[in-house]
């Protein structure tokens, strides 16, 4: 349960994350 609850308090700050890394890739590839 431990995990569980981390990974959810994470989610969101993971999935920024992601969303700047594809911000970065897009511009390198425009």
């Amino acid at each position: 349960m431990q995990i569980y609850t981390g990974f959810i308090y994470r989610g969101p700050e993971l999935i920024s994350e992601a969303v700047k890394a594809l911000n970065a890739s897009s511009k390198k590839i425009n």
